[in-house]
């Protein structure tokens, strides 16, 4: 089955076993699913059409993010799981995240943009609590996927 550029070091980090990571042990994997990691009775992973992150509990399904690139995918998911690998992002009083120079926010919708070497980036959400995730993978934009996995091993 197809999976992300990374999505076994992501899936083995995130705690899925061996021999697919990508997958959680004891479940069937969906067509348009890339990765999957969490239980039985909850799961996140990266999906195709869109491309996005998805949180399945109990028999349904919410898209949690969407995304322009595969890699802010597997950034995003990272974080989703191991929250304390990007620091977070307090303002100078402590009472909400900022936000990198360079990033464009759309506050109202949740729609995040930047320009990289590869082109615009662009990640959406209709979810006001996945503020916090937003704004981490918004900090991790320039972070290499294999510096976060480190970073996941550690914690």
């Amino acid at each position: 089955m197809r999976t992300t550029q990374h999505g076994r070091a992501v899936g083995s980090v995130l705690g899925n076993p061996q021999p697919d990571p990508t997958t959680l042990l004891g479940t069937i994997r969906r067509a348009h699913v890339l990765l999957q990691f969490g239980d039985l009775e909850t799961q996140f992973g990266i999906q195709t059409e869109p491309l996005a992150v998805f949180e399945w509990q109990r028999g349904s399904s919410c898209i949690l993010r969407t995304f322009s690139h595969e890699v802010d995918a597997e950034r995003y998911l990272l974080i989703l799981g191991r929250p304390g690998i990007v620091p977070e992002p307090w303002d100078d009083r402590h009472v909400r995240y900022t936000w990198p120079d360079g990033v464009e926010l759309d506050d109202a919708m949740l729609n995040v943009k930047w320009q990289a070497e590869d082109g615009a980036h662009e990640m959406t959400s209709s979810s006001l609590r996945e503020r916090t995730n937003l704004c981490l993978a918004a900090w991790a934009r320039d972070v290499s996927i294999e510096e976060l996995l480190a970073r996941a091993a550690r914690n």
